[in-house]
């Protein structure tokens, strides 16, 4: 649990509560490989600041939320069916916020401590991927500067991911800590 100086050096967002339930990693008291898909069903639909919808894909079902106060905030949730389960399990959370709420990455380290790893994908759906132990990986882009290789405590979190597991990444580096200090790149 965060100490209240940690909470007091989180960026200003409105849905903190959301990512800082226990034990992580979770989002919203939903857990990969532990909360079924009719508890995180139940979960999004009792709150009013979400909307649920589900969506049909080639290998079954996903089902996505919104932010009702801004669509650009939301996510998807992925699920499996263990073998020797009857019920669904969330496999994965895919997490996004609106840009002018998203998280920064020193938020991510105050929540989830220290990264392990760092990744670099650059394309149009890359990004700079900051693993975290527990299955938790923060995605940043740049889209001012998509082929940037930079890291640095504001930048902003494009998208926060949850899983019961994380596949074999090839060329992740670990984490040595944030890039050379350049102020003018460090506002948000």
């Amino acid at each position: 649990m965060l100490t209240d100086e940690q909470r007091h050096e989180l960026s200003d967002m409105p849905y903190w509560d959301d990512y800082l339930c226990y034990p992580q990693p979770c989002w919203h008291n939903i857990s990969p490989g532990k909360t079924t898909l009719d508890e995180a069903i139940a979960i999004i639909q009792a709150d009013p600041t979400l909307e649920l919808f589900h969506a049909d894909v080639p290998n079954g079902r996903i089902f996505m939320w919104e932010r009702t106060s801004n669509p650009q905030a939301g996510g998807m949730i992925s699920y499996t069916i263990p073998k020797d389960k009857e019920l669904a399990l969330i496999g994965s959370l895919y997490v996004s916020e609106a840009p002018e709420h998203e998280l920064c990455l020193k938020d991510a380290i105050s929540i989830y401590g220290n990264p392990i790893f760092v990744s670099y994908v650059i394309s149009r759906h890359g990004g700079i991927f900051v693993d975290f132990s527990g299955n938790v990986i923060a995605r940043i882009y740049d889209n001012l500067n998509p082929t940037s290789r930079d890291v640095f405590p504001n930048s902003s979190i494009t998208q926060l991911i949850y899983s019961d597991s994380v596949g074999e990444v090839p060329d992740k580096q670990l984490w040595t800590g944030y890039s050379d200090t350049d102020s003018s790149q460090q506002t948000k």
